[in-house]
């Protein structure tokens, strides 16, 4: 019935041992799920396409698996990799499985520019998928195991210098690494101003009475941005009484 089905062309073999019913049509993700079914029990879209299915990247990726370690296989048009240490629970995105958003963060980091990896972890965290500190223990884990990505995803958190309970948007992260390269004096970040702390400051100078507040688009509505814009002015006015 198979081997009639693909004659006839109601099924399609993208990879060996994976069928799949044709007309459906071939987007990012089934091309991805295909490739993990490819790859065998265990197999998992990690890297790159990890990152495009947490939305870290803007576009879809060239599919990118790991496969336990003791697997040899190549696929064409995939990229595998052999892991010693891929996760037995895994999280399923778009229909595809993956990894949790803190190894795929890792992992980036052994294979795209460094600028990349840094857009991805801001983004990870202004969308609320992990905070700083769930990155640095998935990093202090896996640090133990000698995986690649470790040492740059540790310079990234290094460099962010992220403290406080309260994660930086992208663009507050962006802001904050203009400031050091321009050689100004770093000011005391997320700031609490108002009688009852109801205010939190973006970038302050008090000594120069002046604060920074910087705005986006990406997350927010045009209405919350007014908004936090009403409340910007307002923290202002209290930090200085």
């Amino acid at each position: 019935m198979i081997a009639t089905d693909l004659a006839n062309g109601r099924l399609e073999r993208p990879h060996p041992g994976v069928l799949a019913i044709c007309g459906v049509g071939w987007n990012p993700a089934r091309v991805l799920l295909a490739a993990t079914l490819a790859g065998g029990e265990g197999a998992q879209a990690t890297h790159r396409a990890g990152a495009w299915l947490w939305s870290l990247t803007r576009h879809s990726q060239m599919p990118e698996i790991s496969v336990p370690r003791e697997r040899c296989i190549q696929l064409a048009g995939v990229r595998v990799h052999r892991a010693r240490d891929l996760p037995n629970e895994f999280v399923v995105r778009l229909g595809v499985p993956t990894t949790d958003v803190n190894r795929v963060l890792i992992d980036l980091g052994a294979v795209p520019r460094f600028r990349k990896v840094r857009d991805a972890l801001d983004r990870a965290i202004a969308m609320k998928h992990t905070t700083p500190m769930r990155v640095l223990a998935e990093l202090d884990e896996l640090a133990r195991r000698g995986r690649r990505g470790v040492g740059v995803m540790r310079a990234l958190l290094d460099e962010a210098g992220v403290t406080g309970s309260h994660p930086p948007s992208v663009l507050e992260a962006k802001t904050h690494r203009l400031i050091r390269r321009a050689g100004l004096r770093e000011p005391d970040c997320e700031l609490v101003a108002g009688v009852n702390g109801e205010y939190r400051l973006d970038f302050p100078w008090p000594e120069a009475s002046l604060t920074m507040e910087v705005d986006g688009w990406m997350y927010r509505t045009p209405d919350q941005v007014v908004d936090e814009l009403r409340t910007a002015y307002a923290s202002r006015a209290a930090m200085f009484r």
